[in-house]
């Protein structure tokens, strides 16, 4: 089946690499043809010509205070405790910038944090998906290993596979060069024991 009925795929593919990054959540719904073609392993290295090309665009993910709008007018007006809130009500989202457009768009929230990200946990981007890891939970105080990922295909989040090595937090962590990897070092364990292990 043709990506675009009368043309070579090819000149289809050329089509698809113009589509804005925004939109590929909604491009990949118009045919199962776009779907699979968008997805294919393949796609992404014949991106290379778009970056290539110049039809990239730079955007920039930052984490952002986010705090609930009636406890700021609140603490405005002198109105409650000075003590710790039994719920923590100030969180942190992520917000992408497209500096050369101007553009800053909230990214959705992490699953099952209502709040904002997920406390202590670490950020980062590896290939066409955002990776948060390294969470608390937000009533137990527990550091868990659990990660989430954010695919910029889909534009949806989804739950990957645990950390390995056990519960961490207060970790260091980056993407290998070719944003293939998620390097994890240092941090604490479960019982606040300094580690000096890599995964």
């Amino acid at each position: 089946m043709e990506l675009i009925p009368g043309l070579i795929d090819d000149v289809g593919r050329e089509c698809l690499i113009r589509i804005p990054y925004e939109e590929f959540p909604l491009a990949t719904s118009v045919c199962k043809s776009w779907g699979v073609e968008i997805q294919l392993p393949e796609f992404w290295a014949f991106w290379q010509r778009r970056k290539s090309s110049g039809l990239t665009r730079p955007v920039l993910i930052m984490m952002q205070a986010q705090s609930d709008p009636d406890e700021i007018e609140n603490q405005d007006r002198g109105v409650g405790s000075e003590k710790c809130p039994e719920r923590f009500t100030h969180g942190y989202g992520l917000t992408l910038c497209e500096p050369e457009a101007g553009v800053w768009s909230r990214m959705p929230l992490v699953p099952g944090f209502s709040s904002g990200l997920p406390m202590f946990c670490g950020v980062v981007g590896v290939g066409l998906d955002l990776v948060v890891i390294g969470v608390w939970d937000p009533v137990t105080w527990q550091p868990l290993n659990t990660v989430y990922v954010f695919n910029f295909l889909t534009a949806r989040w989804r739950r990957g596979a645990g950390m390995p090595g056990g519960v961490r937090s207060f970790f260091g962590c980056a993407a290998d060069k070719d944003g293939q990897t998620v390097l994890v070092a240092g941090g604490h364990d479960a019982e606040q024991n300094a580690l000096k292990s890599a995964v």
